[in-house]
C-alpha cells in the first residue's frame, strides 16, 4: 500500500527534481557525498547532545539519498548508509556512554543485515518493497531516537533485534529465486 502511494507519488515529483539538480551538475556522486556530509555532521550534533540539530541533518541526508538514487547513480548509495548508520550509533553512544552496549548492539544487528545484503546481493534479487520497508523502519527509530534521546536504548535494542529477522528474509528469499 505504501509502495503503491510512493510510487505514484513520489518517485516522479523526486526523479523530476533529481534531473534538475544533475543538469545544475549534481550529479549522483555529489549528491552522496552530500548526503554523507549531512550524516556525519547529524552524529556529530548528536554527540554534543543537540538531537533535534542532529534529526535535522538526519533527515537532509536522507533526501539526499532519495535524491542521488534518483539520478540513476547508486553506486556508494549503500557503502554512504553505513557509514552513517554506524556514525549515528557512535554519537548516541558519545553522548551518554551508559548507551554504549545498546548502541553495540544495533551497530551488530545493521552489519549483519548488511553482510546479507553484500552476501546475497540483495539490489538483484530483493523487492524494492523490502528495502523500502527497512528503511522506512530505520528512519523512524532514528526520528524517535532524536525525539525522546533517554529512550535510545530501547529503540537499539528493538531496532537491532529486526535486523535478524529481515536479513534471514533477505537470505532465504534470495536462496529462493535461485535456480
Amino acid at each position: 500500500m505504501i509502495d503503491d502511494f510512493l510510487r505514484k507519488h513520489a518517485v516522479p515529483a523526486h526523479s523530476q527534481v533529481a534531473v534538475q539538480l544533475a543538469a545544475l551538475g549534481f550529479g549522483g556522486a555529489a549528491l552522496t557525498a552530500l548526503a554523507l556530509a549531512f550524516g556525519l555532521a547529524a552524529a556529530a550534533s548528536i554527540a554534543a547532545h543537540f538531537y533535534i540539530l542532529g534529526l535535522a541533518f538526519f533527515i537532509l541526508s536522507r533526501v539526499a539519498v532519495v535524491l542521488a538514487g534518483g539520478t540513476g547513480s547508486v553506486a556508494g548509495l549503500p557503502v554512504c548508509d553505513l557509514i552513517i548508520y554506524g556514525a549515528l550509533t557512535f554519537g548516541f553512544a558519545v553522548a551518554d556512554p551508559a548507551r554504549a552496549l545498546a548502541a553495540s548492539f544495533l551497530l551488530f544487528g545493521i552489519v549483519v543485515l548488511a553482510s546479507c545484503a553484500v552476501m546475497f546481493d540483495t539490489r538483484q534479487s530483493a523487492r524494492p518493497s523490502e528495502a523500502a520497508v527497512i528503511g522506512f523502519v530505520i528512519f523512524l527509530a532514528v526520528v524517535l531516537a532524536c525525539i525522546v534521546p533517554d529512550r535510545f536504548s530501547l529503540v537499539a535494542y528493538l531496532l537491532g533485534l529486526l535486523c535478524f529477522p529481515a536479513a534471514g528474509m533477505f537470505a532465504a528469499s534470495s536462496l529462493a529465486r535461485r535456480p
